[in-house]
């Protein structure tokens, strides 16, 4: 029994973080792509796989090793379930707040897996780099609108192929991730609607091809440059990479 409202404790929780983040950022989704990353940000998987990072020591030395391997997670739900429950049923506003803490934990740890699968930031980042024009801006805009009342919030602008987007997001690796999706998006909706016209694109050696996710752009698009990066050399680029990690 404990398991199972500490379940919907947490499923609450979950969703409080993903519409507080909706209404702060500058992000629109589906309700289907709000079902997937809620169900992620739940699962057994997930929970196996941040475990000593859930609970103490004690408590994950005492979890059989056989329980979080592939196939062999419910048993860690059902017991960090059974803690949840314990946590908000007798540890009052402190219990509560902390279960939301959780919840806002588990969806960014979700959002980074989903990250890990299709790589926005880097398939951009790849592309500039290859010669395809474009460039890529992020500003702290803390508290512009309020004189600093308003929590940190990250701006990117980002630009490929003569294609904008922006995107504002609580810390720069979203930032530059939803702004990086946004932009290669927006470019294969403009190839879209340029095949759809009967546009002659021969003179950019054809269109973009592949998807979004994999992107694959004209071969006249890729000139060569006087270094790998144009303006952005190799290091600037892994140093941009730690700090969107930050």
């Amino acid at each position: 029994r404990m398991a199972f409202f500490g379940d919907k404790y947490l499923n609450l929780s979950v969703a409080k973080a993903l519409e507080r983040q909706l209404l702060d950022g500058d992000e629109t989704m589906s309700i289907g792509e709000m079902s997937v990353l809620c169900s992620s940000a739940r699962s057994n998987m997930l929970f196996a796989k941040l475990l000593p990072k859930l609970l103490t020591p004690d408590m994950v030395a005492a979890v059989p090793e056989e329980a979080i391997m592939e196939g062999r997670q419910h048993s860690v739900g059902t017991l960090l379930e059974s803690c949840v429950y314990l946590v908000y049923t007798t540890g009052g506003g402190e219990g509560a707040a902390a279960v939301d803490e959780l919840g806002a934990f588990l969806l960014e740890e979700a959002e980074k897996q989903a990250a890990d699968v299709h790589n926005y930031k880097g398939a951009l980042y790849e592309l500039i780099a290859k010669g395809v024009d474009g460039y890529v801006v992020t500003k702290d805009k803390m508290g512009e609108a309020s004189g600093g009342a308003h929590p940190q919030r990250f701006e990117t602008e980002v630009e490929l192929d003569g294609v904008r987007a922006r995107f504002l997001a609580r810390n720069k690796r979203e930032a530059e991730r939803g702004a990086a999706k946004r932009v290669l998006e927006k470019l294969f909706e403009r190839e879209r609607m340029r095949l759809l016209a009967g546009e002659d694109l021969g003179s950019r050696g054809g269109s973009w091809q592949g998807t979004p996710e994999r992107p694959v752009p004209p071969p006249q698009l890729l000139r060569k440059k006087s270094g790998s990066y144009d303006s952005m050399d190799e290091a600037t680029l892994e140093a941009d990479e730690v700090m969107g990690e930050a």
